[in-house]
C-alpha cells in the first residue's frame, strides 16, 4: 500500500469502501502479481469435457462431449486439502476419516438422479372430479389416489398396531421411553476438547516476553489476533484467525493511538516482538495456557522496508532477517544514530534527527503449517517502516496508521500433483464458476514445444481502485493497489484521473508521453489476454482459456495546435463476457464463452484560460467497465441410446434345426 497514514475525517470513508471491496484469494504470503509455473510441463486437452467432471453420453469422446456431470465442486483449492471437502484427493485419509466422524462433508455437486415427473392438475381433475380423488395442493400430493381400485379382492385387510401393553416406569430409562432433549436439571458438564484442529476452530496463542523464560501468558485473551476494520475502520484486535480459514489481503484496518513510543513497545499495535517475535502458537486446541511447551515460536521468515509516506522500498541488504528477528521494533528520541542493542537504522528511512518509532510493523502474513492433525511451524512475512512523530495530527494529536494482517495456511502432507493441480492456486469454482469469484486471466507463454497461460493473482483487473482517485505512476500500473477486481457476474465499473499541464496534454495525445503506448494509455492497457472458460482452468492447458478479442480499431489521434483540441483520444476500454450454463440443468456449471476488448475515444481540449502558468494542470479521466451477459441456450432430457449388437451370427447358425413361427398349442 502506497498511504501510510490517514486522517481521523478518512476513517468513515475507508470502512464504506473497504465493505464495496472483494477480497483477493492468494496462495501463500507471497506478493507476486503471478502464479508459478513450470513450463515443461505445458500440455493442450482441447477437450469440452472441464477438468474434475465425468462424460455422460455414449459413443462421444471426451473432446466433444457436451452432456457431462461434474463431483467435486468443494475442491476450491489446488496442491492443497480443502477442510471438510471428502471427495479431495489432495486431503489424506486420516483427514477425510477426520471430516466424515465430524459430520462435516461438503456437499460435492452431483444431483440426485431421481427424475420428479409432475402430472398436470388440470387433467388429474378432469380424470377424478370426485372426493377423495381430488386434486390436492402440491405436486407430489397430487398423485395420491390416483388409482382407481374397483374390486378389492385381496386377502390383506389393513396394517394393525400391536398391543403396547403397560410397561413401569423403568421404561424411561430407555430409549424406548425418553426424547433427545429433557426439560429436567442436569448437572453442569465440562465440553471436552480433543486434541486435533478442526476447520474454523480459533488458534492458540501465547506470549513469551524478549523471547526469553520470563514467564508465559496469554496472547489477546489466548488466541491469534488478526485485526479487521470495525463500522468506522479502525482496527478490532478482538477479531481471530480460525483453523484453515485464511483471512487474504486485503484486510487493513486503521490503528489508532495518542502515544507512538508505547505503540512501538510494551506490546503496543506496531511492536513487531508481540506481532511475531516473542509470539507462540499452540500447536493443539488442547495446548495449555500456562506453559509454553506445547506452543511454536512464531519465526520471521522475510522482509521488506518501505519508506513511511511513499511506500517506496528503502530495504537495507546490510540488515538480515535475523536482525530484524532480533531488534523487534524499537522508538529512538532525535539524534540516536541506532537502536538498542546497536541495532541498526535503516539507510533512507527517517532521518536520525527525528524521534521516531523504528521497524514499526505496517503488514504481517502469518502462515500456519501443520501435519492435518498437530500445527507445526508458524512463520510471518512482514513489512516495516520508519513512523516519525510528526506523522501525528494535528488537529485530534492522534496518529492514524494503517495497518494489514494476513492469514495463510500450509501443510507438510505429500499432495497427488496430478493434472489441474500442479500449480498452487486459489479455484473460482470446480469446475463452473461461483458468483462473485475472481475471473481467471492471464498472458499467453511459449516455448519451443507448447504454450501455456501465465495466470494473474487472483485474476482479472480494471484500472482505478475505490481506494485512490489519482491514475499511478508509470512504474505502478500492474500494482493491485491502483486496480479493481473483476468478479464473475458482476459488472463493474473503475476509473482514474491524470492531472496534464497543456504540454503533457499534448505529448499525451501525439503518442511521445512515456504515459502512452502505441496509442492507449497504459493505465487502461494490461498483458491478460486470456480468460479462464471455467474457474478451474488450469493454466497449463492453453485449450482451456478464451481468449480476449479485441474488436475495436485503435487509430493515431489528432492534436490542433489551434484549438488546443485533441480527436479520437482513447479514454476508455470495457469488457464483455459472454457466459452460459453447461453440464445438467440440477448442477450446472457456468462457463464463459466469448470475451470482448473494445476501446472508447473522445475529443478532449484544453479548457483553461489563455496565458495561464505553464504549470497549471487539468483533469483527463480515464473509465474502464466490465459487463455480465448470459447466453441463454436450450436444455433437453438426455437418454443413452441402445447399445449396439456386438456381433453378427450366419442364418444358418442353428441348422439343422429349424425355428417355426405357428402359435403353440393352448396348456390344458
Amino acid at each position: 500500500m502506497v498511504s501510510t497514514s490517514v486522517s481521523l475525517a478518512a476513517l468513515a470513508l475507508f470502512a464504506s469502501f473497504r465493505l464495496a471491496f472483494a477480497q483477493n484469494p492468494t496462495f501463500g504470503c507471497s506478493r507476486d502479481d503471478f502464479y508459478a509455473m513450470d513450463t515443461a510441463l505445458f500440455y493442450q486437452e482441447d477437450s469440452l469435457l472441464p477438468p474434475s467432471c465425468t462424460c455422460q453420453e455414449s459413443f462421444v469422446g471426451y473432446s466433444s462431449c457436451t452432456k457431462f456431470e461434474c463431483e467435486c465442486t468443494c475442491d476450491l483449492n489446488a496442491g492443497m486439502c480443502d477442510y471438510n471437502c471428502c471427495c479431495d484427493t489432495e486431503c489424506s485419509t486420516e483427514q477425510i476419516a477426520r471430516f466424515e466422524e465430524l459430520g462435516a462433508c461438503l456437499p460435492e455437486g452431483p444431483a440426485d438422479s431421481v427424475i420428479t415427473e409432475c402430472a398436470s392438475t388440470e387433467d388429474l381433475a378432469e380424470i377424478n372430479p370426485s372426493f377423495p380423488l381430488r386434486v390436492k395442493d402440491t405436486a407430489d400430493q397430487s398423485l395420491d389416489q390416483m388409482l382407481c381400485v374397483q374390486t378389492d379382492n385381496s386377502e390383506l385387510k389393513g396394517e394393525f398396531f400391536a398391543d403396547p401393553g403397560s410397561p413401569s416406569a423403568s421404561v424411561f430409562d430407555s430409549d424406548d421411553g425418553s426424547k433427545d432433549y429433557s426439560y429436567e436439571p442436569t448437572t453442569a458438564s465440562t465440553t471436552s476438547i480433543d486434541d486435533t484442529y478442526d476447520l474454523g476452530e480459533t488458534i492458540l496463542a501465547g506470549h513469551i516476553p524478549n523471547g526469553t523464560s520470563d514467564g508465559f501468558y496469554r496472547a489477546w485473551g489466548g488466541h491469534l489476533s488478526i485485526p479487521t476494520a470495525d463500522e468506522s475502520g479502525v482496527c478490532n484486535p478482538l477479531s481471530f484467525g480460525k483453523y484453515e480459514e485464511p483471512v487474504y489481503e486485503p484486510n487493513s484496518c486503521i490503528q489508532v493511538f495518542d502515544d507512538l513510543a508505547d505503540a512501538c513497545d510494551n506490546g503496543g499495535a506496531l511492536d513487531l516482538r508481540t506481532l511475531a517475535r516473542d509470539l507462540y502458537i499452540g500447536t493443539t486446541p488442547e495446548s495449555a495456557l500456562t506453559a509454553s511447551a506445547d506452543y511454536v515460536r512464531v519465526e520471521i521468515d522475510d522482509y521488506t522496508f518501505e519508506e513511511w509516506g511513499t511506500g517506496t522500498d528503502v530495504t537495507d541488504a546490510a540488515i538480515t532477517v535475523a536482525d530484524v528477528q532480533s531488534c523487534g521494533s524499537f522508538y529512538t528520541s532525535a539524534g540516536d544514530t541506532t537502536g538498542p542493542a546497536g541495532c541498526a537504522i535503516t539507510a533512507n528511512a527517517v532521518t536520525t534527527a527525528e524521534a521516531a518509532c523504528r521497524y514499526a510493523v505496517k503488514s504481517i502474513c502469518y502462515t500456519i503449517t501443520h501435519d492435518a492433525t498437530a500445527i507445526v511451524n508458524a512463520s510471518a512475512t512482514v513489512v516495516l517502516t520508519d513512523i516519525p512523530t510528526t506523522a501525528v495530527d494535528a488537529t485530534t494529536s492522534m496518529y492514524y496508521v494503517e495497518q494489514e494482517t494476513t492469514l495463510e495456511f500450509g501443510s507438510t502432507l505429500a499432495v497427488t500433483t496430478s493434472q489441474n493441480n500442479v500449480i498452487a492456486r486459489t479455484r473460482s469454482g470446480n469446475p463452473g464458476y461461483i458468483f462473485g469469484m475472481p475471473v481467471l486471466s492471464g498472458y499467453l507463454v511459449a516455448t519451443e514445444t507448447d504454450t501455456g497461460i501465465r495466470a494473474r493473482v487472483p485474476g482479472l483487473t480494471l484500472p482505478g481502485s475505490p481506494f485512490s482517485l489519482n491514475c499511478p505512476a508509470d512504474a505502478d500500473v500492474d500494482d493491485a493497489d491502483f486496480r479493481t477486481q473483476v468478479n464473475f457476474g458482476i459488472d463493474a465499473r473503475s476509473g482514474c484521473k491524470l492531472s496534464l499541464t497543456l504540454a503533457e496534454l499534448e505529448d499525451f495525445c501525439d503518442g511521445t508521453s512515456t504515459l502512452v503506448s502505441s496509442n492507449v494509455p497504459i493505465n487502461l492497457e494490461t498483458n491478460d489476454s486470456y480468460v479462464g472458460e471455467y474457474g478451474n482452468s488450469d493454466p497449463l492447458d492453453r485449450s482451456a482459456w478464451v481468449s480476449v478479442e479485441a474488436t475495436s480499431t485503435v487509430t493515431a489521434p489528432v492534436w490542433s495546435s489551434t484549438t488546443q483540441t485533441c480527436t479520437d483520444l482513447v479514454t476508455g476500454v470495457h469488457y464483455r463476457i459472454l457466459w452460459a450454463y453447461t453440464g445438467t440443468t440440477e448442477n450446472r456449471q457456468p462457463k464463459i464463452i466469448t470475451v470482448e476488448k473494445v476501446y472508447s475515444t473522445e475529443t478532449v481540449q484544453w479548457l483553461r484560460p489563455p496565458g495561464a502558468p505553464s504549470d497549471v494542470e487539468q483533469p483527463l479521466f480515464l473509465t474502464s467497465t466490465a459487463t455480465f451477459v448470459e447466453y441463454v441456450t436450450s436444455s433437453a432430457e438426455y437418454t443413452p441410446p441402445a447399445p449396439p449388437i456386438i456381433f453378427s451370427v450366419p442364418y444358418d447358425v442353428f441348422y439343422p434345426f429349424e425355428i417355426g413361427s405357428e402359435e403353440a398349442p393352448p396348456s390344458s
